[in-house]
Order: structure tokens, then sequence, then C-alpha cells
């Protein structure tokens, strides 16, 4: 390979980290041998903060302390490598509600892994949505409700609309925010949500 290539890989790699870095949600990117490449600070803190649930793995870069849930976790990290996304639920040491986890392939590149804090997160303001992504006024509180956890019949019966229609803003939705599964999307209105907080950052 040219070492201008090589040069240029690195750079990428060097902007991406630092870009994930950033981010409050804990993320793990993973190449495709299945072995963790990098773990951003939030899934750090996040192993610091959780060792009963939670732990530091010398292949996976983090995985559940239980040895079932530890195997569910390695069959669907193995899933994404193949090009299947999923998510799982994963106890908290505290209680509930769990963590979310969801594993996204990303193109015979590897996974990206992302746990989500439902005990912390914070949503963004309508506003905030209808501002960032030009949402409209319905698609906005879609967007939330979703976020906190309502799935599409319930946003249907909440607001008196068919789920034909939830369905149709959906696909909105993703068509706006370059997403293209519910968990993309959840992931992505929680994240600004804890961008849009004092600080930037997840406490």
């Amino acid at each position: 390979m040219p070492r201008d290539t090589i040069m240029h890989s690195v750079t990428s790699a060097s902007l991406l980290h630092a870009a994930l870095d950033g981010q409050s949600v804990a993320i793990a990117l993973y190449g495709p041998d299945g072995q963790a490449a990098f773990l951003n600070r939030a899934m750090q803190r996040l192993l610091r903060a959780d060792e009963k649930a939670l732990s530091a793995h010398a292949v996976l870069g983090m995985a559940p302390v239980d040895a079932g849930l530890r195997r569910r976790f390695t069959a669907m990290l193995q899933e994404a490598l193949y090009g299947v996304a999923g998510e799982m639920p994963l106890p908290r040491s505290e209680g509930p509600p769990p963590y979310l986890v969801s594993f996204q392939p990303l193109e015979g590149k590897g996974v990206m892994l992302t746990v989500l804090d439902a005990a912390r997160r914070r949503l963004p303001s309508h506003s905030f949505l209808r501002e960032a992504f030009g949402f409209t006024a319905a698609e906005a509180a879609l967007a939330l409700d979703m976020a906190d956890g309502l799935a599409a019949a319930d946003c249907a019966t909440l607001r008196g609309v068919s789920v034909h229609t939830v369905r149709s803003q959906l696909r909105a939705l993703f068509a706006k925010t370059g997403t293209s599964r519910q968990a993309e999307l959840v992931t992505l209105v929680l994240a600004m949500g804890l961008r849009q907080a004092p600080g930037g950052m997840a406490e």
C-alpha cells in the first residue's frame, strides 16, 4: 500500500475517533474480525461506572459480566458482522431500566455498537428537533415519543391517528435524519438531547 494511502487512512481514523470521543453516547467500533478497534470516552466511563454489569474484555473491548448475556452479546455481534443489525436489553447493576445495546453493521467494515443509558437520557426540545432536521410539528412529537420508549401503535393511539399515518411520518423521519431503523433514530434523538444539555456531555 502506498505511503500516502496509509497516511490518509491513519488521518481519517484519527479524525473519526476524535469525533466519536466528543459524543455523549457510549460507542465501540469493531473490525471485520470482531475485535474491538476503538472505545470512545463515554464507553470507557460507562465501564468504570458499572463494573457489576459491564466489564473490559481483551478482544471484545467490553462485554456483559453475566455469562448468559455475554453469549448473547457475542452472537449478536457476529450476526452484525454479517450485516444483521440488532439490539438487546442489558440489565444495569442498579436495577431498571436496562441499557439498550444496539449493533449496527458498517457495510463489511465491521460493527458500531452503542449503549444507551435510559436512566440518564435527556430528550431534546421540540423546537430544537424542528430546527435541526426540518421536522414538522407532528414529526418532532413522534420522534420524542419514540425516544421516550413508545411503540408506533402507542403513538397512534396517543395522537388519535392510524398506525399507517404514524408509519408514514416515521419514513419521513428516516429520510430527514439519514437513518433507516427505529433504533438508529432513537439513538440519534437521545444523542442530540445529550449534546443540547448544559455542557453537552452526560453526567
